[in-house]
Parts: C-alpha cells; structure tokens; sequence
C-alpha cells in the first residue's frame, strides 16, 4: 500500500507519522506498517530507532501487524545480506516467541549481540509475569528495568505487584552510582505511567525531563547532581 501522492510520500521527514495519520482502513494501515519496516530495516539499521518507532506503533498493532512483520524478518535472513533489525526488534518487543529460532540462530552466528537482547525480551515475558524479577532483582543482562516496568504495565499485571517489585528496588538505597541511575528512570518511568506518584518514593528525586519551566530545569539540575555525586536529597527543590 503507497500513501497516496497527493499526501506527500515524505512530509517533515516522517512519511511512516503521516500515513497514520490519514483516515486509512485498518487492514490498509496494518499493510503500509508492515511495508514501511520493511524498507526501513534492509540496511541492517537499529540502533536506538526502535525505541521511537515502538512507542508510535504501539495504538496500531493487531496480528495482521505482526504476521507480516514475521514473514519479513523471515524473508531477511532468508535472502539476506542483513536482518532486518526493525522487524525482529518489535517482535521481540511484543514478546513473539515465534522469532526465538530465528535468533538463537543468529546469536551462534553473525548477530551475537542484538540476538541476545533479544531472545531475553522474549523470554521475560512468558510468562509476563517474569518481568517483575527484571524490574526488582539484582541481575540485568539485556532487557532494562524501565522496560520492563512499561510492559508490565502494557501486560496488564496487578499494579500492586508492579509496584512491589518497584519499591523492592527503588528502597535498597545502594551507595553506587548505577544503583541511583537505574532508580530515577524507574521512578520517572513509573509516574509518567501513573503507577506511582512523584511523592512516592521520596528517597528518590522525581523530575519532568521535558519540563521547560525554571522549577522544571532545577529539578532535573539537582536530581543529576544526585545520580551523579549521591548529594543529599533534603536539598532538592
């Protein structure tokens, strides 16, 4: 499916926003996703493009998504020379265990490292309730703790266990810098999900990173200073 000309096939640089936002059918929709991955990831190309890609995708997914997006995983490493990184990273990203063959593959083969991660998105969320571990354990290979707090909450698990699991880790106070890095964004995560409030967790600075306004700013000033130097919360604003 091609956006029609009339519409502009690249408007601001985002041809993929624009066709969502034309009053297509849903299987017409579905199809130009599946067609616009598919162009998008033949150069190999990932890096962190998923991470936007992902979070504009998601009100649109359904299985006629995913179905194409597996046959065009499947046509790349058939066919190569590159896997399409886009496709397999929002498979793995909705827990499709359909793709762990594939990948396991391409982890003893020429993909190590992206395989890795992965297979372990894949395998925290069956069941989704393994995500839990991830956001309050101690390891944390290849799925991050903040996504994993979001697809628990997208996997619709009790707020009273998401929140056990945040507090589990947010309350251990470790004196490392990794330890206060890996906190805030749970913390920032978690609120702008509405799972918790900035006043909960007080042992943590909450900060808006979008935020504009001079409170706004000092706040995001003196929550680095926290990550970075461990300074005392009392003297946050």
């Amino acid at each position: 499916m091609e956006v029609p000309a009339e519409h502009g096939w690249i408007v601001g640089g985002d041809p993929l926003r624009v066709a969502l936002s034309l009053l297509l059918t849903d299987e017409a929709r579905s199809d130009h996703i599946v067609k616009y991955i598919e162009r998008a990831g033949t150069d190999g190309a990932y890096d962190e493009t998923w991470g936007a890609l992902g979070a504009l995708l998601r009100p649109y997914l359904n299985d006629r998504v995913q179905d194409g997006l597996y046959r065009v995983v499947v046509r790349s490493v058939e066919q190569g020379p590159y896997l399409n990184r886009l496709g397999a990273g929002a498979l793995a990203e909705w827990g499709d265990e359909r793709l762990l063959a594939i990948l396991k593959a391409l982890q003893a083969q020429r993909e190590p490292g992206f395989a890795a991660k992965q297979v372990c998105q894949i395998q925290v969320q069956s069941p989704p309730e393994m995500l839990l571990a991830v956001i309050g354990g101690d390891d944390q290979e290849h799925a991050s703790r903040a996504w994993a707090l979001r697809r628990a909450v997208e996997h619709g698990l009790p707020r009273g266990a998401i929140v056990g699991a945040l507090r589990a880790y947010c309350e251990k106070n470790e004196e490392t810098k990794f330890w206060r890095v890996q906190a805030a964004d749970l913390k920032t995560t978690a609120v702008r999900l509405n799972i918790i409030q900035p006043t909960d967790l007080p042992n943590i600075p909450y900060y808006d990173p979008y935020s504009a306004t001079k409170a706004g700013r000092a706040k995001i000033s003196a929550a680095i200073e926290w990550i970075s130097e461990g300074s005392d919360l009392g003297a946050l604003p």
